[in-house]
């Protein structure tokens, strides 16, 4: 079968890093470059990979840039028929490349990086890698990961040792046990899958996986189509305070079937839409009994009325899936305010906690202010402080840190009958809540969030 895909890039500085040390490629940026054609990548297959330099002094930087040319070039420069042989080949070319740059520059003595690479051949996919950075794959409803981390709290984790949770945290997570580059360890790993239509290959740094969970991957690609995925995921690490530099990429199998559905579809769904509106006029409006009407401005939920927000997404030609979430709930929720340590008393530029506001008001204690219209996609993750039920409404404190270590305190209020005494939330419960902010104006201080889900954590 044909290797039909789309593919999302995303690389970012992050907001501590001052170079940008990972790097990031795919097949379609080498086409012109290796002069390759249609029956190049029919034999060899599309290739993607990513690579998180270190060494210091730009090093880093020129570490994991050569890593990227060396592998492209190799691999499709290769006469061998086995994709896992021409692989493992190119990145035992990259290594070579590195150390030979090492010898020659005494500056660049510690250079050295990480590798995640992926090949798709038809229906196969086969994937090496070398260091942290990591594959994961997204698959009915659920992400798993693929590679192995070459680190030491990996290896603790295996050893039973150490939890998830607990290497997770650890101040040696980032000591990674392989990589490519002089008097290191650089035997990679690899892994062979069939894809899938439908399924979703995630390679990222560690910039990405030290910031998300696995279930927060599974519920962002599962809410959003790849491209606004990609932005989802990104904002998020940036939101959360982004320590190191974020690279990912999102590669969409569509597969034979795929590609012909998304042309089908969208011209079936306007001729019905056209044949629906048609019926709707000549038996409604232009019936003997039709009368003018103006057009509703609210929607009838049950017995009350409310007006519906408009989507907070920007109108397209073919408008993204539905998301497979729990529905969200028939009112908004509002996010009344921010609190925030004061910067020196967390060792954080005062610009970087302004920046999550679009006012702010500060005291010798805390800073405070409503949060910023523009940001994408609200994640809360913490206990309940305070809950409070009125006749119609609910109104909880949340305590959410974030990587850095940092206290976000977030009073929410929601309204609307589907909080009821039994499920909600209460002092001391962990909880989670995914949202979005509505178009609509700030109400008396306030923005408004269409909650995505709140689960229990």
């Amino acid at each position: 079968m044909p290797a039909f895909y789309s593919v999302q890039v995303r690389t970012h500085t992050g907001s501590v890093r001052e170079i940008n040390e990972d790097a990031i490629s795919t097949v379609l940026d080498w086409r012109e470059t290796l002069g390759l054609e249609d029956k190049d990548q029919r034999t060899r297959g599309h290739l993607f990979a990513i690579s998180d330099g270190m060494g210091g002094h730009a090093a880093g930087e020129i570490a994991s840039n050569l890593v990227i040319d060396t592998l492209f070039q190799s691999y499709y420069a290769s006469e061998s028929v086995s994709v896992r042989d021409a692989l493992a080949q190119a990145i035992a070319d990259a290594n070579q490349a590195v150390c030979e740059q090492a010898e020659a520059n005494p500056t660049y003595a510690g250079m050295g990086a990480t590798l995640v690479a992926a090949v798709l051949l038809e229906d196969e996919l086969v994937i090496g890698n070398v260091g942290d950075s990591r594959a994961y794959l997204f698959r009915d409803g659920e992400v798993s990961q693929i590679t192995h981390d070459h680190s030491w709290v990996a290896e603790q984790v295996k050893a039973g040792v150490f939890t998830e949770e607990k290497a997770s945290h650890h101040p040696y997570r980032n000591v990674i046990t392989r990589s490519l580059g002089p008097d290191r360890d650089s035997t990679p790993d690899f892994f062979h899958l069939q894809a899938k239509p439908g399924d979703v290959l995630l390679l990222c740094t560690d910039g990405l996986s030290n910031l998300l969970t696995d279930e927060e991957l599974a519920q962002f690609l599962k809410a959003y189509p790849s491209d606004q995925a990609a932005d989802v995921l990104l904002e998020q690490v940036l939101e959360r305070g982004a320590p190191d530099n974020v690279t990912f990429a999102l590669i969409d199998i569509l597969g034979e079937t795929g590609r012909k559905r998304r042309r089908a579809w969208p011209w079936l769904l306007i001729i019905f839409a056209l044949i629906f509106v048609s019926l709707f006029f000549l038996s409604d409006n232009f019936g003997p009994n039709s009368q003018l009407r103006p057009t509703p401005s609210a929607a009838t939920v049950g017995d009350a009325q409310k007006t519906v927000p408009a989507s907070p997404h920007p109108a397209s030609a073919t408008p993204p899936p539905t998301p497979t979430l729990p529905p969200a709930p028939v009112q908004p929720l509002r996010m009344a305010e921010i609190v925030l340590p004061p910067a020196d008393a967390v060792g954080v530029d005062s610009a970087s906690l302004d920046s999550r506001f679009s006012t702010t008001a500060a005291s010798s204690n805390r800073s405070r202010g409503l949060p910023q219209r523009e940001r994408y996609v609200y994640y809360l993750r913490g206990g309940v402080e305070t809950s409070r039920a009125d006749s119609d409404a609910w109104t909880i404190s949340v305590l959410h840190g974030d990587p850095g270590g940092r206290k976000v305190r977030y009073t929410l209020i929601a309204h609307g009958p589907w909080i009821d005494k039994e499920t909600r939330p209460r002092v001391g419960d962990e909880i989670a809540i995914i949202a979005w902010p509505t178009p609509e104006d700030q109400i008396q201080g306030e923005i408004i969030l269409d909650p995505l889900m709140i689960m229990d954590s």
